[in-house]
């Protein structure tokens, strides 16, 4: 597990580049911490006081959440999500994962806001939903698939408001309805005609 945690931070800590605001110290009830010696990081550690088992970990720099941070399902020892932080504040990937392990929520985080890619995965890793992200609003595209993995809905966002089509699909892919919004108001549209009706 510990090789699999270091290959993670390494992974996580050079996806995040970017300068952010200074956040203050952050307040940890429940977490032994132990600094790391020649370092200005501290290790982080929680666990559940009846099982002693970790129940969340990561870094901390300078007193501020830094690097990866992963929190476990105390019963089953799994982990449950993988965070990377920097300077206090999500910043750049992170994952939910399900009871048996599989990715069930994929993100992107700047400034502990949604930016990029999210993708929402149901049973089987098929994907349910994603959409992307600018400065914690939706931006650009949403969509949402049914079981089988065919899209049933298509929504354009810009700046967190539709802008663009908002499209719904049959099961079987076809487009029933489509509608156009600019600046979050509608403007036209409605029922799809399909060839011959």
């Amino acid at each position: 597990m510990k090789p699999l945690f270091f290959l993670i931070t390494l992974f996580l800590l050079a996806s995040c580049n970017q300068p952010l605001a200074p956040r203050e110290a952050a307040n940890l009830p429940g977490f032994e911490i132990s600094d790391i010696r020649g370092t200005a990081f501290s290790k982080a550690v929680k666990k559940n006081p009846e099982s002693g088992r970790i129940v969340e970990e990561g870094e901390l720099y300078q007193g501020k959440l830094s690097g990866t941070w992963v929190k476990y399902d105390d019963s089953k020892q799994t982990i449950q999500t993988i965070s990377s932080f920097v300077d206090g504040m999500r910043h750049g990937l992170y994952l939910e994962f399900d009871k048996l392990g599989k990715v069930s929520k994929q993100a992107r985080y700047a400034s502990d806001q949604l930016d990029g890619l999210m993708v929402e995965y149901g049973r089987n890793t098929r994907k349910e939903k994603e959409a992307n992200y600018k400065d914690g609003q939706l931006h650009g595209f949403y969509r949402e698939y049914n079981s089988g993995g065919k899209m049933t809905k298509e929504v354009e966002y810009k700046d967190g408001k539709q802008d663009g089509y908002m499209r719904y699909y049959n099961d079987e892919g076809v487009k029933t309805v489509e509608y156009i919004f600019k600046n979050g108001e509608k403007v036209s549209g409605g029922a799809v005609q399909q060839a011959g009706e």
